[in-house]
């Protein structure tokens, strides 16, 4: 029981922490995002990866060479979410 809830709470907590920003905070994905579709395909397929790429964008700027740490921040939820999604499984 208790690894079925650990496994919940990982799959939804992303997604739940977009709607609330996209509630109390609405000028963090205003800023990052220009197209309403995007957010979207986010919260659907990588929501870990568009949380941080909204909030490292918000506070750092578009990733380039003055802030390297914000492509350290989106490698490290995209492989997050590539592990969630089953990429990396082994095939027997």
């Amino acid at each position: 029981m208790g690894c079925c809830l650990v496994a919940i709470i990982g799959a939804v907590w992303p997604r739940l922490l977009l709607v609330l920003v996209y509630f109390f905070a609405p000028q963090i994905p205003a800023k990052a995002f220009h197209a309403p579709l995007l957010p979207l395909i986010g919260f659907i397929c990588l929501p870990a990866t568009t949380l941080l790429y909204e909030v490292s964008i918000f506070y750092w700027g578009p990733p380039d060479a003055k802030h390297p740490l914000v492509l350290i921040v989106l490698a490290v939820a995209l492989l997050s979410d590539l592990s969630q999604l089953g990429i990396f499984r082994r095939r027997r």
